[in-house]
């Protein structure tokens, strides 16, 4: 009898063990401080000609040991990386100038990764360019992270600042993958729309990304941040 339950314990607490080695440990999504959503002033210290140095922070993510901060310049679509374990880094960036960044989450104990919000911001100074630069769109609808649930079709709205020289169309990106490719865009004429939607099909299961791009007459062109939503 003893020996039934020595042999009984033992295998509760190899269970117990392993049920504790089994917890999560996926990074969690940074949750993004500066510079701050949506600013159209952004300021730095001067570095060099049109140049500025902007500091960007996160808070601190749970199950997190590296953080890789994704930067988007919004003038030729380029992308750059950057890796650190802090939670903020400064970084030199063109003056009167559209960025968009993100930030991922990444752990040495699994292969997981996190994903935090997209924000864009434009630094202040003088570009002599600038003012021929379209102004991003605004998207507000799917909101930011929004649950569809049994649906086949979902309509993306934004809004076209009535600032700049005319638009001639707008293309629109969307994938369940990050980065978003920018190939294959679904093409709107802008005087096909009147508030900027279009719907598409969507499948059960998926995290879909989206992005707008704007582009003008002169054929100047600015990228919107990223949305995402989760059809189920």
């Amino acid at each position: 009898m003893k020996n039934i339950i020595y042999t009984l314990l033992i295998t509760l607490l190899f269970t117990a063990c392993n049920s504790d080695n089994n917890e999560s440990l996926d990074p969690v999504g940074a949750i993004l401080l500066t510079p701050i959503s949506a600013e159209s002033c952004v300021n730095g210290d001067e570095t060099q000609d049109n140049q500025i140095s902007v500091l960007f922070s996160w808070a601190n993510a749970a199950n997190t040991d590296l953080y890789e901060l994704v930067l988007e310049d919004s003038a030729d679509n380029s992308i750059v990386n950057f890796l650190t374990d802090d939670n903020e880094i400064m970084i030199n960036l063109n003056k009167e100038s559209t960025y968009s960044w993100f930030v991922i989450s990444k752990s040495v104990s699994t292969s997981n990764t996190a994903v935090s919000e997209e924000w864009e911001f434009t630094t202040i100074g003088e570009a002599p360019l600038f003012e021929y630069i379209p102004s991003p769109v605004t998207l507000f609808s799917p909101e930011m992270g929004f649950n569809f649930q049994g649906v086949t079709n979902v309509t993306l709205n934004w809004i076209a600042s009535s600032f700049g020289p005319p638009i001639d169309k707008f293309e629109i990106f969307i994938d369940t993958s990050l980065p978003l490719s920018l190939t294959n865009p679904i093409v709107i004429n802008s005087d096909q729309i009147g508030q900027g939607l279009n719907v598409v099909n969507v499948s059960p299961g998926n995290i879909y990304y989206w992005r707008v791009k704007t582009i003008d007459v002169s054929g100047n062109s600015s990228l919107s941040s990223v949305f995402e939503f989760r059809v189920d």
